[in-house]
């Protein structure tokens, strides 16, 4: 345990030594802005590890809340024109709101009931995104200005997003061994049992679906800032079904899972091109693999080959097989 524990550090700092140096070794435009998807993604889906791997509730809605964020942003900056910081708090502070008054109608059911509604409220919001005249319908808002002025160098906002994803896995990391960590964690695990010893479960269900809405907001911000324009495209059902399978795929309930999870979200569109239409069924496919051979997901791939070597095999001696079992 201790040496996979080891192992899962040293393969973090390694990610993070690398995206440290990613613009040392290449001025591409394209490759920048894949590691700074990649980086908003990774904060995106932290949230939905707070309210799927800790709490166990399937939300089908985060893409919608991203979006929110990015377009309660762009709303700000341009129709309203805020301050580009001002614009950014009442953006994650607004999904807060929101997902707080959605949390007094989803938690008053569980199980596949709560992944229905939420998926329902994913279909409002994209409805909503395409038909609102604020929202600039299918054509969306353009001339967002960015967040550092344009004389800065094209790094900065790079490291800046980089180091607004470490925070947000830093803060992730803490909430685990906080009481409010462990509450969540022990309604995950069984919830009649945690309410037996006193935790609060609607309170803390409540929390964990608004820290995970605030992270929503986080890369919305960054998201539409990064680009300069919304629309409507990336946060549709698909992007929410995408956050599902990225932290899936990568660990639910663990630091380095949405890690893994978002650069498979990010670079294996990149990589299958010419495979656009069957993205989330080659997503699809990973999750039934990674299921049945790897339930922990992709951070439990070192544990499932150490399985797999410890297995005995059948002695043989004098020409013949000796079974090792009784």
């Amino acid at each position: 345990m201790k040496t996979i524990l080891n192992r899962g550090s040293l393969l973090s700092i390694a990610l993070v030594l690398l995206a440290a140096v990613i613009p040392l070794f290449t001025t591409s435009s394209y490759y920048q802005g894949l590691f700074i998807l990649t980086f908003i993604w990774i904060v995106v889906n932290q949230g939905l590890n707070i309210i799927l791997g800790f709490t166990g509730y399937t939300s089908l809605v985060q893409g919608g809340l991203f979006g929110v964020g990015a377009y309660i942003t762009a709303i700000c900056a341009t129709t309203f024109g805020m301050n580009v910081w001002s614009a950014a708090l009442i953006a994650i502070a607004g999904n807060g709101l929101i997902a707080l008054t959605l949390a007094l109608i989803v938690f008053r059911t569980s199980g596949h009931f709560f992944a229905i509604l939420t998926l329902s409220m994913s279909l409002i919001l994209d409805e909503l995104f395409h038909n609102l005249a604020i929202t600039g319908g299918n054509l969306g808002i353009s001339g967002v200005p960015g967040l550092f002025p344009s004389s800065w160098p094209r790094e900065t906002y790079y490291y800046f997003v980089l180091a607004v994803m470490l925070l947000a896995i830093a803060f992730v990391a803490w909430l685990r061994k906080s009481r409010l960590g462990y509450g969540l964690r022990g309604i995950g695990s069984n919830d009649r049992l945690a309410a037996s010893v006193g935790v609060p479960l609607y309170v803390y269900k409540t929390a964990s679906f608004v820290l995970s809405a605030l992270f929503a907001g986080v890369g919305g911000v960054l998201y539409v800032y990064f680009t300069g324009f919304v629309s409507p495209a990336p946060f549709n059902v698909a992007a929410s079904m995408a956050c599902l399978l990225a932290v899936v795929i990568g660990g639910s309930g663990t630091l380095l899972g949405p890690v893994l999870g978002s650069i498979l979200l990010v670079f294996l569109p990149a990589w299958l091109q010419n495979f656009q239409d069957y993205q989330l069924t080659i997503y699809g496919l990973a999750v039934i693999l990674i299921i049945r051979f790897m339930p922990k997901g992709l951070v439990g791939l070192g544990r499932y080959f150490k399985r797999n070597k410890a297995v005995p095999k059948p002695a043989k001696t004098g020409g013949e097989e000796i079974s090792l079992q009784r």
